[in-house]
């Protein structure tokens, strides 16, 4: 017995030994190829958030990505989003998208299919948004689906150099998207307004766009900087609350509040930030509640 436990552990010793010598282990790395365009896409038709509506399989310039973790989209998010700043990449150019559901017996049913409007630029990523704009018949049943989707350039997020007597970056940035409707088939009329609040009494101190127009449906802001007050404490997961209002304009004579009105569609909402991060704010969802109430979904960009 003596023998084999000498044995196994000259042998233990003996891999040990041949591991170390080896070299480092390589990574699957790819550089990227910036004659190439970048996508990411996003869902925000307006249906109910369940199993029956995920895309499972999304075709861009003719190649189809199947369900893996990595390209389903769920009503309300994006693909590919499990890596911050991830993409797809296609030809420059005009690009034809197709976005299907599968049911419980493999049946395949097309949710969009159509081109962008706007030419996908070399070296860009560029966010290709999906919206309800399909056509349907008296039993809900569809007839032709949108034409095409809206496209934004992610951009380049911020970079803060600025530091406190702490050492940390005090700033986070953000870029707010709105894709509301007033109702089903209807995006809204209202103009978009991101109030950001200061930490210690709550006044406003910024409001993006700070065009005083505010943003259209279909519009988002650049990125913006929403600062992390040095009268608040780090959590021990190294981030802080930042404080905002959504605020929503209709204009006068429009369908919903022909005499105009102003509502905050969120207040002093808290949403926890990183220091030195980037976000996407996308304000999403039926004002008056059809299929699913409004909301603001948040992702991590930077």
């Amino acid at each position: 017995m003596k023998y084999i436990k000498y044995l196994v552990l000259a042998l233990i010793v003996s891999f040990v030994a041949s591991s170390c010598s080896q070299d480092k282990p390589e990574f699957n790395w790819e550089d990227a190829d910036y004659s190439k365009a970048f996508v990411q896409v996003y869902y925000m038709s307006l249906v109910t958030n369940s199993s029956a509506n995920n895309i499972k399989y999304i075709t861009i310039n003719g190649t189809e990505y199947s369900y893996d973790h990595q390209s389903m989209i769920t009503p309300y998010n994006f693909s590919p989003a499990y890596v911050v700043g991830s993409s797809y990449s296609t030809e420059p150019g005009k690009c034809t998208i197709k976005l299907e559901t599968e049911n419980a017996d493999s049946v395949r049913t097309v949710v969009y299919e159509g081109t962008t409007e706007v030419d996908l630029k070399a070296g860009v990523i560029s966010q290709v948004i999906v919206w309800e704009n399909n056509e349907y018949d008296e039993n809900g049943q569809l007839v032709k689906a949108g034409a095409a989707p809206h496209v934004h350039e992610f951009g380049v997020p911020p970079l803060y150099n600025e530091v406190d007597s702490t050492g940390n970056a005090r700033f986070a940035s953000a870029r707010l998207y709105n894709y509301m409707f007033d109702a089903k088939g209807k995006p809204t009329e209202a103009r978009l307004f991101f109030d950001v609040r200061r930490k210690s009494n709550g006044e406003i101190y910024a409001t993006y766009p700070d065009d005083g127009i505010g943003l259209a449906f279909g519009e988002s802001t650049d990125y913006f900087t929403t600062i992390l007050w040095e009268d608040q404490i780090l959590s021990t997961n190294g981030y802080i609350y930042v404080r905002q209002d959504i605020r929503a304009v209709w204009p006068v004579g429009s369908e919903l509040y022909p005499e105009g009105k102003e509502e905050i569609l969120l207040k002093n909402d808290y949403w926890s930030s990183y220091m030195g991060r980037s976000y996407h704010y996308f304000y999403h969802g039926a004002y008056n509640k059809d299929v699913f109430n409004k909301k603001l979904t948040r992702f991590t960009a930077k």
